[in-house]
């Protein structure tokens, strides 16, 4: 499960995306068991680096000048993404009708920030979910197979469902100029999730 993560373009100016070839690499930054026994949940820290690539450069060069010991380390890396994953146990029978009984129930609704700077309305359709799955190489079957989604995850439909979403984002009060609060309200108008944009002069 997706806990949370972050994207940043270190290189002055962005991601040089110029028709050269270009490499990703991935590895694990950290990994942690948390929980009591027999509800353990392993947290992971995985890190992407995207960096331009020389024809002739073989695959050793490459690593050394992109792959970093510390992931505060830019070295060449155009892009660095890192995600946070939770490995949950499976689900026993009893949790899954349990989750399944909450399906008509309405959910608590968390109030999200007021006064948006920017709003976007947004129906997320199967060929979007299929297409963004993709471009993140996230082939889950959360997103795309929705009976998988409730008979095995106990959710009440696809990550992310067809359902009309809010994207919308505001500066963030008192502090740099540059930071901007970003989040999404769903269709009943309750925060879905919302993160933090920190931009800088070009």
């Amino acid at each position: 499960m997706w806990a949370g993560g972050r994207v940043r373009f270190p290189q002055q100016g962005g991601p040089l995306l110029d028709g050269r070839r270009a490499v990703c690499i991935e590895g694990i930054r950290d990994a942690k068991v948390k929980g009591l026994s027999g509800e353990e949940k392993i947290f992971v820290s995985i890190e992407r680096r995207v960096a331009t690539v020389g024809e002739q450069e073989t695959e050793d060069e490459i690593r050394s000048r992109v792959w970093q010991a510390s992931e505060e380390d830019f070295g060449d890396a155009e892009i660095i993404e890192k995600r946070d994953l939770v490995f949950l146990r499976e689900k026993t029978l009893e949790q899954l009708e349990n989750d399944k009984a909450s399906f008509s129930k309405g959910s608590r609704i968390v109030k999200p920030p007021s006064g948006p700077e920017f709003s976007f309305k947004l129906r997320p359709n199967k060929s979007m979910l299929f297409r963004y799955s993709a471009l993140t190489f996230n082939a889950h079957s959360i997103h795309l197979d929705k009976s998988y989604a409730q008979n095995i995850e106990g959710y009440r439909n696809l990550l992310v469902h067809d359902e009309e979403m809010s994207i919308c984002a505001k500066p963030k009060r008192g502090l740099d100029t540059n930071q901007w609060e970003v989040w999404i309200a769903g269709e009943d108008g309750g925060l879905a999730v919302k993160g933090t944009v920190h931009t800088s002069e070009l």
